[in-house]
């Protein structure tokens, strides 16, 4: 992603190179994959009965309803798994303030954000599949062939699963500061 194609803030899953896209982009908010989060930290928890039970306790962390009871229930994760499985609660421990901006936003926005990764690698998959043992000129051949050819297949697929309250999320996305600009063009761009 370069400036010179119009793009001017970048909202994303962490990225290892953080402070060169915060160099570049320096309103991005980066923020924290929560499936691949629990993917990550469950692999050092030996049976599927403490993985389930692991998974309990980490979905009361993202799930809660304000930030003060996240930090408890991510206290009481850390007490309860800590002692046993230190590497499994070191992955949330240093990516709890990833956690702690989704609170930044309304709920609905907050859960439209920890969903999109969902779509998103449904979407990588798709256009994995299509590109695997073709051969393409460049990188612009690739991505108008991709336009072109799935399209419309995929604004299809993703009309289908429309995000639930989206008008609630949009309304609450365009009063704030941030994002107001970007919804009016967005709006516009639509009619």
């Amino acid at each position: 992603v370069t400036r010179l194609h119009g793009v001017t803030e970048v909202i994303m899953s962490k990225l290892p190179l953080e402070n060169s896209l915060h160099s570049i982009f320096p309103r991005t908010v980066v923020l924290c994959s929560i499936p691949h989060l629990i993917i990550n930290s469950t692999e050092f928890i030996p049976s599927k009965k403490l993985k389930k039970d692991f998974c309990a306790d980490c979905e009361k962390v993202y799930r809660a309803g304000n930030l003060e009871t996240t930090i408890t229930a991510f206290e009481s994760l850390k007490d309860k798994w800590a002692k046993d499985y230190p590497k499994t609660v070191k992955i949330w421990e240093n990516n709890f303030e990833y956690i702690r901006q989704l609170y930044n936003y309304p709920a609905e926005i907050h859960n439209v954000i920890c969903t999109t990764v969902i779509a998103l690698k449904s979407l990588n998959s798709y256009l994995l599949k299509f590109s695997t043992n073709k051969t393409f000129e460049n990188t612009e051949v690739v991505v108008n062939t991709l336009y072109r050819k799935h399209h419309r297949a995929l604004s299809r697929l993703w009309s289908k699963n429309k995000i639930p309250y989206w008008e609630r999320v949009l309304t609450q996305l365009s009063c704030m500061d941030e994002t107001r600009n970007r919804i009016v063009k967005y709006e516009s761009s639509v009619k």
